[in-house]
């Protein structure tokens, strides 16, 4: 059952390009090359969503971003996920 709704999800990703869950930016260093001695680093922006997060032990889902930024009125691209994150009682995290 939870694959199928997976496989669900997935399935209309696309959807999302017209919907979006805002949320507010947050921010960590992220090192520019893991593999360098030196310590170049940039701020990268990510969005969570905890509505539905119910503690340690729960899931997370991590959405890649890709290549573009993402606005804060746009925060959750991928709205199907967080309908995943309430049945599972996940994390959700969208990297930019």
């Amino acid at each position: 059952r939870q694959v199928m709704m997976l496989i669900l999800a997935v399935a209309f990703l696309p959807l999302a390009s017209v919907i979006a869950i805002p949320a507010d930016p947050h921010w960590f260093l992220q090192k520019v090359d893991h593999f360098s001695s030196e310590d170049a680093s940039f701020k990268q922006r990510y969005y969570m969503d905890e509505t539905n997060f119910k503690g340690p032990g729960s899931p997370f889902f991590l959405i890649m971003g890709g290549e573009g930024g993402i606005a804060p009125e746009t925060g959750i691209y991928y709205p199907p996920i967080v309908e995943l994150a309430k049945v599972h009682g996940a994390l959700v995290l969208e990297l930019e």
